[in-house]
């Protein structure tokens, strides 16, 4: 087949599925050139073959790569493209005459997303490597900014290493030849190797910890909340459970169950397992009852230890509680250093949990690693805040008493309880006063956000952080915060025995997001293994493999996952899916998965670092991105990003504080209430339709206590009749005064200057509806709501209720900018623009929106609790009746608590396209096409397929021509109900599509219809809510 080299085709065939090739990094850009000559061999080829063949393999380590590829210069320049794998030098001069033969150009393809870093010859472009040939010499340009130094520096002899290989032998395997120095492969030796201490494992777990009791037998061996155990008392506990596991017949190689609450009695499980000299098996009692059964069966267990108050997972194994008693010897010893000592549950890729066995040879060593590398002496005080089913648990459980040290157990649940109240962490620090801290970067973080309990820290001489990454700004919050203590990194897999490494964190670097992983334990060997199958050069990423004593005897009865993960022969490994690299100074930086790479749009992306530059941002505390996968769209980034609690949500509140008040002080009876479809302010008979809707819905719920949070100018106050007592809280002293000024004369009213915190300091069951009235649109985020609807129904009580008005539909956003800009725009403005305008307004969009499903969230903390949520009845069409819906929540006890909704049917219109034959108690019907939305669903679909030249004077045209009379408008559904009798409930379809509605038929019960304001009875200036016009006030958090 003849290929015409200049059909696009072509060169998209020729690079199909290639990857960019991205050189490695500086931590920090340097400055300059560095530029260095290498003298070619003669080895009878051709000067520019031979520099292009040796450039090709230096590349192949430099990107970890075994495909790689580089621009050839020539006239034209050409891109060449070679898989290393299997590769002989010559092989590879032939790829290179092939690509020259038929030629993919430079130019035709430099613009279609492909990365690529190095060129052979001078191409009058800028690459951060180019090797260029003067004469017989190579001459080796690379940029200081873009090259990491390391590499930079090592250079020459890669290519010095790769010519002599050549002219050696050229029909050798270009990547059996490792292009490090003799210095740089001695360097990195010495930096994978820990220290070769003694004793690492000359007894069992149990076995030390029985000879520090017999060293120390009245002191504290545990504290929890319930008391302190002495070590005599403990290892009485631990032989009498022996003793009756070996009575069921429990032995050696067997596995023991253990579910058990935190405190002593967790201890007394795994240790009593141990010394009847089987492996114990952590089942915390807070797990998922399914992923406990799962692994009850899977692990085959011959016995399971259960404590008080724990209903134990189905299993046919004997159950035995913990705390009965039995015999106080020991038991004789059965379990040596290479029998388990425990299996350790983990997620799999598959969603199927997989047991890892650890043998307590591989945790003896462990503990004389950590003895080196943070020491531990008996007065010692580890705090043990992790559960049983991480194996960092057992650092603070067992080697604190291996070593005659005190373990400090903390209660279920901490990160919930730091601050407030008995049995918090910051009671328990002061309580419990330990000198060794273990936690993982996320529970830090919270802690980090109360002063108060990161103070409290201040009596911990090692603070291990461990488990995730750690970013260097968190470092820096605790070498500040916590100034006596050693921060440590730590770094491990399960299948290697808790943590491998260590790094000291005396200095945060904050060039660079993360903190290094450190230099390896006691016993323990690394592998940086790249692309190739080789040792990567420093500098480059490569996947870590650990080897050693701690790596584990395997996965129990999973010999598929064995061979995936670790190398076979007598110096195994364990390879951890983890990239890293070295960095000059033998420390080892974290860069992420190779299996979190993904490609997008051609190019390859690494999802842990998107995620790392996004953590930098001072208002982030975590991020995690993700793929999002469509067929029409394409694969996009998205990046879902937690907000630092507090430092987000002061400024917000200060900077909306001082437009509320200004908008007080402005005239009129709706301030601040502007249309965003003209812009000009909503006409008050308009506003006076929607304050009536919401009206009759509070006083549906026949409240006679109301607190009304973001109260404003008492406008509730002064249109609903029949309460006894009214609390209005506003954090705009403006507001109150306008609201004060308004209610003289009415008895029981009250008032409270502050934003919806206050809530938390009423009484509880203090209220029977609590109103937050079109203000949660300007909450800082979702989590500040989700607070604040917690603390008002506890001030609602179970008989009571809390009514969330005017929440904006997220789902709803571009719908209704899309209709907005379609009737605003300048007419003749093409289509590509509009689509424009559209996008950036949604981008720009500060307002909280919210869909049905975060109510759900809600309900799920509060049994018992239901929630109504309901379109908007007003009678007039406005951005607020159209976009937005209402939401009751109703404790148990209310009497309106919803029922079980009944059945339903899908839509089919009447004969007269109405609802008249269909309003009947009891029906309900189901994806009603909602008449307010028709018109924004189409201008939102004309706006996104419209072609780009079409005029917005077009698109609006197409969406004019609409006919409604397929669909309903919700205050007809109410209408049609109250001519029959009945009443509607009209909510946004539960099918999860915005733009229908579900309407249930109920029978009326005793009419609370409520009324629009009376003639003479003034609707107060109160802004909240409105017509989300941009730059109206927005509402007190």
């Amino acid at each position: 087949m003849v290929h015409d080299v200049a059909d696009p085709a072509h060169r998209t065939r020729a690079l199909a599925d290639a990857d960019p090739l991205p050189l490695p990094r500086p931590t920090t850009p340097g400055t300059g050139v560095a530029t260095a000559r290498v003298a070619l061999p003669g080895a009878g080829w051709p000067a520019r073959v031979l520099a292009a063949v040796a450039h090709l393999r230096v590349l192949g380590s430099l990107t970890s790569r075994a495909e790689v590829v580089t621009v050839l210069a020539g006239s034209p320049a050409v891109v060449v493209r070679v898989d290393l794998t299997g590769s002989s030098w010559a092989g590879i001069a032939a790829d290179v005459a092939r690509a020259e033969a038929e030629p993919v150009e430079w130019e035709q393809v430099r613009g279609s997303g492909l990365v690529v870093d190095s060129a052979v010859g001078g191409t009058g472009e800028d690459f951060p490597l180019t090797v260029v040939l003067d004469g017989r010499d190579l001459v080796i340009r690379a940029d200081r900014a873009r090259v990491h130094p390391a590499v930079v520096d090592n250079l020459p002899g890669y290519y010095r290493t790769a010519l002599a290989a050549i002219a050696d032998d050229p029909s050798a395997l270009a990547t059996g030849v490792d292009l490090r120095s003799a210095d740089e492969r001695a360097a990195v030796a010495a930096w994978s190797t820990g220290p070769e201490l003694p004793d690492a494992h000359a007894r069992t777990v149990h076995a030390q910890f029985r000879a520090a009791a017999a060293g120390r037998p009245g002191a504290i061996a545990v504290l929890d909340p319930a008391g302190s155990t002495t070590y005599r008392q403990l290892e009485r506990r631990v032989n009498h459970l022996a003793h009756r596991l070996r009575a069921l017949g429990v032995g050696r190689g067997d596995r023991v169950g253990v579910s058990v609450r935190r405190g002593v009695d967790l201890v007394v499980g795994l240790l009593g397992a141990q010394a009847a000299g089987a492996a114990y098996l952590p089942l915390d009692p807070g797990f998922p009852a399914e992923r406990l059964r799962f692994i009850t069966e899977d692990a085959d267990l011959a016995c399971l230890v259960v404590g008080a108050g724990v209903d134990p997972p189905p299993t046919t194994a004997p159950v035995v509680h913990v705390e009965r008693a039995g015999a106080d010897e020991p038991p004789e010893d059965v379990a040596g250093p290479g029998d388990a000592a425990y299996v350790m549950y983990t997620s799999g890729s598959t969603g199927r949990p997989k047991g890892t066995v650890l043998e307590h040879r591989n945790v003896t060593n462990f503990f004389v690693g950590m003895d080196d590398a943070i020491g531990l002496s008996p007065d010692d005080r580890v705090l043990a805040q992790t559960s049983a089913s991480f194996d960092i648990s057992v650092l603070e459980l067992l080697w604190p008493l291996a070593r005659g040290a005190t373990t400090a157990i903390c209660p279920e649940g901490m990160v919930g309880r730091l601050r407030h109240g008995p049995g918090s962490l910051l009671e328990l620090l002061g309580r419990f006063r330990p000198t060794v801290a273990q936690a993982t970067p996320s529970f830090l973080t919270a802690v980090a956000a109360e002063p108060e309990v990161l103070a409290a820290l201040g009596g911990v001489r090692a603070l291990l952080v461990g488990g995730e990454l750690l970013p260097q700004g968190l470092a820096q919050q605790l070498v500040t915060g916590v100034p006596g203590a050693r921060v440590v990194n730590m770094y491990g897999p399960t299948e290697t025995t808790i943590w491998s490494l260590t790094h000291d964190v005396a200095e945060p670097d904050t060039r660079v997001p993360l903190v290094p992983i450190g230099r390896p334990i006691n016993r323990t060997t690394l592998r940086v293994v790249d692309g190739l199958g080789g040792d990567a050069c420093v500098g480059v990423t490569g996947e870590l493999w650990i080897g050693g004593d701690g790596v584990a005897r395997g996965y129990f009865r999973r010999p598929e996952l064995d061979a995936e993960r670790f190398t076979p022969g007598p110096d195994r490994h364990y390879r951890t899916g983890d990239l890293v690299r070295w960095r000059r100074d033998g420390a080892l930086e974290f860069l992420g998965r190779d299996d979190r790479q993904v490609k997008v749009r051609g190019h390859r992306v690494e999802l842990d670092e998107v995620e790392s530059v996004l953590s930098e941002h001072p208002l982030v505390e975590a991020a995690a991105v993700v793929v999002d996968r469509d067929d029409a769209r394409g694969d996009e980034l998205v990046a879902f990003v937690r907000p630092r609690r507090g430092r987000e949500r002061e400024p917000v509140i200060t900077d909306w504080l001082h437009v509320w008040d200004a908008s007080y002080r402005a005239a009129g009876q709706f301030p601040g209430w502007v249309d965003s479809y003209t812009g000009e302010r909503i006409p008050e008979p308009t506003m006076a339709d929607w304050l009536g809707a919401t009206v009759r819905r509070v006083r549906s719920l026949g409240a006679r206590r109301v607190v009304d949070v973001g109260a404003g100018g008492g406008l509730l106050a002064r249109s609903l009749d029949g309460w006894e007592r009214y609390l209005a809280i506003d954090f705009s002293g403006e507001a109150l005064a306008a609201a004060a000024a308004a209610l003289v004369g009415r008895d029981g009213v009250s008032f409270r200057e502050g934003d919806a915190r206050v809530l938390a300091e009423l009484p509880a069951a203090s209220a029977d509806v609590v109103v937050l009235n079109s203000v949660v649109q300007y909450f800082p985020d979702a989590d500040h709501l989700a607070g604040v609807l917690d603390e008002a129904l506890r001030v609602a009580g179970p008989a009571g209720a809390v009514f969330v008005g005017d929440v904006r539909d997220a789902r709803l956003l571009a719908h209704f900018h899309a209709d907005v800009q379609v009737r605003r725009c300048p007419r003749l403005l093409p289509a590509a623009e509009l689509r424009a305008v559209v996008e950036r307004h949604v981008a720009a969009e500060h307002e909280l929106c919210l869909t049905p499903g975060f109510f759900d969230a809600v309900l799920a903390r509060h049994p018992g609790t239901t929630a109504r949520v309901e379109c908007r009845a007003d009678r007039v069409w406005t951005e607020m009746s159209r976009f937005r819906w209402d939401v009751t929540l109703l404790g148990p006890g209310h009497p309106d608590a919803a029922a079980p909704e009944p059945t339903g049917a899908p839509w089919a219109p009447g004969e007269d396209g109405g609802l008249a034959e269909h309003a009947e108690a009891g029906r309900v019907l189901l994806d009603v096409p909602n008449a307010r939305l028709v018109r924004p669903t189409a201008a939102l679909s004309a706006v996104d397929s419209a072609a780009d030249d079409v005029t917005a004077w077009e698109v609006a045209r197409s969406v004019w021509a609409l006919d409604t009379a397929h669909a309903v408008d919700p205050a007809e559904a109410h209408r049609v109900a109250a001519e029959r009798g009945l009443r509607a409930h009209v909510r946004p379809a539960r099918s999860g599509d915005p733009t229908r509605l579900d309407i249930t038929f109920t029978t009326r019960p005793e009419d609370h219809d409520g009324r629009t304001p009376r003639p003479g009875q003034r609707p107060g200036a109160h802004p909240v809510g409105g017509g989300a016009a941009r730059g109206r006030p927005p509402v007190r958090p």
